[in-house]
């Protein structure tokens, strides 16, 4: 059977020598590292408008791939960015139950080569249960909703996967 974990291999990037001069090598000192770390925990921030703004993208670049077949880099690339967005957002602002299901939606969109119309209705199945999400506020991880949630998703992901292995996913 297909699994997305599986299907997706890593790719490392050396760091261009500007952001090595910038960042600088080596380690990070531990004191700064625990004032990052104390700043993310104490955030205050309404994680919600900030989503429900990429969810807005993301529904606009769904519209836009459904009516134009989806075919192309760009059109993948506008769906693609907004869910980036609401991964890496996500567990910063104590939402880590939207940061899982993006990865998972993301982790499956770089596994398609096609925006057709079964991939296009899973990502908007993504976008409409994280409007749910958002709307109950489920913070956290969601505990049991939120693991079936992952669970479903990661499946729904997977059968078309194995549906399409061999084809141009």
């Amino acid at each position: 059977m297909s699994n997305i974990s599986e299907d997706v291999k890593v790719k490392i990037y050396n760091a261009s020598k500007v952001l090595q001069r910038k960042a600088g090598t080596g380690k990070i000192d531990p004191k700064k590292l625990k004032e990052a770390e104390k700043i993310i925990e104490e955030n205050t921030v309404n994680f919600v408008p900030m989503a429900l703004d990429y969810l807005k993208e993301l529904e606009k670049a769904l519209r836009a791939a459904k009516d134009n077949n989806g075919e192309s880099a760009e059109q993948h690339h506008k769906i693609t960015l907004p869910i980036m967005h609401l991964k890496s957002t996500g567990t910063v602002f104590k939402y880590p139950l939207v940061s899982d299901l993006s990865d998972i939606t993301l982790t499956f969109l770089e596994t398609t080569k096609t925006l057709n119309d079964d991939v296009l209705a899973i990502v908007m199945a993504h976008e409409q249960l994280l409007h749910a999400i958002l709307a109950e506020e489920m913070s956290g991880d969601g505990g049991t909703k939120g693991k079936a949630m992952k669970k479903e998703m990661a499946s729904v992901c997977n059968r078309y996967l194995k549906k399409h292995s061999g084809s141009n996913a």
